[in-house]
């Protein structure tokens, strides 16, 4: 009996090349594309103006001719009304450096708008760490 054989298919990886240039495909379609999902965020925000009396805390549907629009509860929403009261809690419960390690400071309203740019390294590092914006520039006409 001959030795039992597996053949593997090769999958064809695609080389870098390859995927810059369905990425530039796909994002003429974004694109084209812009103008409506601006209309369909558009429509959105009026619909549940138009519907912000419904009760919050139950689910609620809305019948236009042809779809209809199901809206769930509300989703709850925490916000600190006495912020002295909440830091001093938690300063007893976890010290200091625990409620350091809690918070994040905005840094255009805290650092920026507070301190002298002259100050800030003694706060922050900045450094070239964060995303990159890629731009799509066809090198020759789109083929028809």
């Amino acid at each position: 009996m001959p030795p039992l054989t597996v053949e593997i298919s090769k999958k064809h990886i695609p080389t870098l090349a390859e995927k810059i240039d369905r990425f530039g495909d796909l994002d003429g379609q974004v694109q084209r594309f812009a103008p409506i999902k601006e209309e369909h965020e558009l429509l959105r925000k009026d619909i549940e103006g138009a519907l912000a009396e419904k009760p919050g805390e139950l689910p609620a549907v809305v019948n236009g001719s042809r779809y209809q629009i199901q809206l769930t509860a509300r989703r709850k929403e925490r916000t600190v009304i006495n912020k002295r009261k909440l830091f001093n809690r938690l300063k007893a419960l976890i010290g200091l450096d625990g409620f350091l390690a809690l918070i994040t400071i905005p840094l255009g309203e805290g650092l920026d708008k507070n301190i002298p740019k002259s100050e800030h390294g003694t706060f922050v590092v900045e450094e070239r760490s964060g995303a990159r914006t890629l731009s799509v520039v066809a090198q020759k006409p789109a083929a028809a």
